[in-house]
């Protein structure tokens, strides 16, 4: 059996990873990750068993941590506002960290991941965020209103509204400014 050299690996996983990032999961080929990192397609497959196995090898554990920013378990109907706030301003400065330690890894899975095992991640994300802003909704709010059609707006509205600041903001802490004034708006109007 032949050693796998770690070296061949590295430049497998640099190709794929940049055309992951330039094009997305569905529109990349094995043919063209190895043309990028001039090893064999045959090659390649000693290394992964196929182009989903190599995308999660090199998604996985950003997975993780994506999903992990996103954890409201410590918030519950009894939580104040204060705290509600403090650990939405905890999740939001988490989430930068994370983006700015991994940004090709976060933008491939929230933008990328089309077409592979691991494209629900949005999907993910949007649920947990979605449930929690509901159960605020639901124990704070006093309007005559369909809370579970308000979160899932409010939801969308805030993810793609703090991605956008993500993207278009360098310094970090505009980034934060700007991200909490959102939060501090839903809160402010809608889950008071």
């Amino acid at each position: 059996m032949q050693i796998l050299k770690e070296d061949i690996r590295n430049d497998i996983n640099l190709a794929a990873l940049n055309l992951f990032s330039e094009k997305g999961y569905s529109k990349v080929s094995m043919r063209m990750i190895a043309k990028k990192s001039y090893v064999s397609v045959g090659n390649i497959y000693r290394y992964y068993e196929n182009k989903n196995n190599l995308f999660e090898s090199l998604i996985e554990d950003t997975y993780k941590n994506l999903i992990e920013v996103f954890d409201f378990s410590s918030i519950d109907n009894s939580s104040s506002e204060e705290f509600v706030k403090e650990t939405i301003a905890d999740l939001i400065r988490n989430f930068i960290l994370l983006y700015n330690q991994d940004k090709k890894r976060v933008r491939i899975l929230l933008y990328g991941s089309e077409g592979s095992d691991m494209v629900s991640v949005v999907e993910t994300i949007d649920t947990i965020v979605k449930n929690e802003i509901y159960k605020i909704i639901k124990s704070r709010n006093k309007l005559d209103i369909n809370a579970e059609y308000l979160s899932a707006i409010l939801t969308k509205s805030l993810l793609y509204n703090s991605m956008e600041v993500v993207e278009h903001f360098d310094d970090d802490e505009d980034k934060i400014t700007h991200i909490n004034e959102l939060v501090k708006l839903y809160i402010n109007n809608y889950l008071h």
